[in-house]
C-alpha cells in the first residue's frame, strides 16, 4: 500500500496545476476511489484534496516570492480555478493575503 501512496503522490505532483480529481487519479492508477482515498488518508493523515491544495499553495508561495506574475496569473498557474478562491484558501492557510505575503517575503 505504500507503493500506491507513492504513485498517487507522484501523479499529483506531475498534474497538480491541472484540475485533477480523485477519479482522474484512480483511472490513471487503475484502482477504486474509496480504496485510494482511505489508504491515502491512513498513510498521510490528510485527504487527497488537502494534499493537492498544500502543493499548490507551496507553488504559489514560491511564485509570489520569486516571480512578478500577478496574483491572478499565479492562481491559474498553480491550478486554482479562480483568483478569489485562491486568495481565500491562501488567507485561511497563511493568515494573510497573497499580496501581503509577497510584500513580506520580497523585503527579506
Amino acid at each position: 500500500d505504500a507503493n500506491i501512496i507513492k504513485d498517487v503522490k507522484n501523479y499529483i505532483k506531475e498534474h497538480r496545476s491541472f484540475n485533477i480529481t480523485s477519479d482522474d487519479i484512480c483511472k490513471a492508477l487503475s484502482c477504486s476511489r474509496s480504496h485510494i482515498s482511505h489508504q491515502f488518508k491512513t498513510h498521510t493523515g490528510m485527504s487527497i484534496r488537502e494534499y493537492i491544495t498544500i502543493l499548490r499553495l507551496n507553488d504559489a508561495k514560491h511564485l509570489l516570492k520569486y516571480s512578478d506574475l500577478s496574483i491572478t496569473e499565479i492562481a491559474f498557474t498553480v491550478g486554482f480555478g479562480s483568483s478569489n478562491y485562491f486568495t481565500n484558501v491562501f488567507k485561511k492557510d497563511m493568515g494573510m493575503s497573497p499580496g501581503t505575503y509577497r510584500k513580506t517575503v520580497k523585503k527579506n
